[in-house]
């Protein structure tokens, strides 16, 4: 309840402003952007399962519904988890009701439950959905992932999630001390277990899991793995930013640029960047020192120290080198031509047609969150997507996506072969 002034220096007018700020809780934002695109396939980002986030998930179901929406994407990409309650209830929304979506099996019998879904369900079945996950999703987003995987009510896009899946419970030893403690493990519908192996990576805690990965079945008849996390239906490689645009979001000049830009040019949404923002970008950027490597540069300079070590190629002249004395000196002489290339290539970096699309972006992102907020931000980051671009493209076209739900003739094989 108390007040403190905070004064703040505009870069772009040099204007000193004071702000009163009231010290209160703070309503944590971990589901910052929801909305429908032109086709109606709606997006969500899930950034943590906290106090709020399945209420926030609820509403953004109910109001995308009543709008026409025709697919949806959950993003939990980089979620590390939080609240198992939350996923829980979010699972509500999308599931039948009485569907068995989690157990957990531990020492003492009291840690064995069944976790079933209690209400009837927002998103209609008929509504598909797609999963973006990543290796940093972990603990609830990978229960998240899992129940819809196992049920098939989603396709699961990207890579193998991280791999955690224990109950733990806390036990306070005294007033500042409190001890965490692994009681039980969750389990998926199929009965798959989402803990990899050793994942203190120590050698000790495999807990059974260095054996071969069990066969599980899912409600379809579709083949999955337990173990190790949550392996996707349609398999994304990370596809890293070129050398230079990172150097240039590690610079921090995105968003530099935009708290000056925006304010001086008085910029309002529809945000366009134009060659003019580019060409002023451009600019700007020559006040800046920004460090990046590209390919070969780091194994260029340990060849380069090893070779230096040689007395051959030692920096004192010879007495021709010094009549020509414009010469470069054998050390010089023995990179010249490879130094030349990555010169040329640092020259050139801001113009390439590689970098091109990745750095009109960046603008784009850090001017929305300038002007529109974190959400006008995350939908500018989709344009460059190509995890959204593909969950789109599957959910568009049902052929498609009933193919990915649709067991394969192997299962066929493992049924026969029970048989005989």
């Amino acid at each position: 309840g108390s007040v403190v002034v905070l004064h703040m220096l505009r870069p772009a007018t040099k204007e000193k402003i004071s702000f009163e700020l009231k010290r209160a809780n703070i309503k944590l934002n971990d589901v910052p952007y929801w909305g429908l695109n032109e086709e109606n396939i709606g997006y969500i980002r899930i950034k943590k399962f906290s106090k709020n986030t399945a209420k926030e998930f609820r509403d953004a179901m109910v109001e995308m519904t009543k709008n026409g929406m025709k697919g949806l994407v959950i993003d939990v990409r980089g979620n590390s988890g939080g609240l198992l309650n939350n996923a829980i209830n979010m699972l509500d929304v999308l599931t039948a009701r009485g569907a068995e979506l989690l157990s957990t099996r531990g020492r003492i019998a009291r840690s064995n439950k069944t976790i079933s879904s209690r209400r009837r369900p927002i998103v209609s079945s008929d509504v598909p959905i797609a999963v973006l996950i990543n290796r940093s999703s972990a603990s609830a987003s990978e229960i998240l992932a899992g129940v819809l995987q196992d049920l098939d009510r989603a396709v699961i896009i990207g890579q193998k999630s991280f791999g955690k899946g224990l109950v733990q419970s806390m036990f306070n030893l005294n007033d500042t001390t409190t001890l965490k403690v692994t009681t039980a493990k969750y389990y998926t519908p199929s009965g798959r277990l989402i803990q990899k192996q050793d994942y203190l990576d120590n050698g000790f805690l495999t807990d059974g899991l260095d054996k071969h990965d069990s066969t599980f079945v899912t409600s379809g008849g579709r083949i999955v793995k337990g173990g190790g996390g949550i392996s996707p239906d349609v398999v994304m490689d990370v596809n890293p930013l070129p050398p230079y645009v990172q150097g240039l979001w590690r610079s921090g000049v995105f968003l530099t640029f935009a708290a000056t830009y925006v304010p001086m040019n008085k910029i309002e949404e529809p945000i366009n960047i134009s060659n003019k923002v580019i060409n002023d970008f451009k600019i700007f950027l020559t006040e800046y020192e920004i460090e990046y490597n590209l390919p070969g540069e780091v194994e260029l300079g340990r060849l380069k120290a090893k070779l230096f070590e040689n007395d051959f190629l030692s920096d004192n002249k010879s007495l021709f080198d010094k009549l020509l004395f414009w010469r470069q000196s054998p050390k010089e002489r023995l990179t010249h031509k490879i130094d030349s290339y990555y010169q040329y290539e640092r020259n050139r970096q801001f113009g390439a047609s590689n970098n091109r699309k990745w750095i009109k972006n960046g603008l784009l992102r850090e001017i929305s969150r300038i002007v529109g907020g974190e959400k006008s931000r995350i939908k500018a980051g989709l344009q460059v997507d190509s995890g959204y671009d593909k969950a789109v493209e599957i959910l568009l076209d049902q052929n498609q996506y009933y193919d990915l739900l649709t067991p394969s003739e192997e299962i066929d094989d493992v049924d026969q072969a029970g048989e005989m």
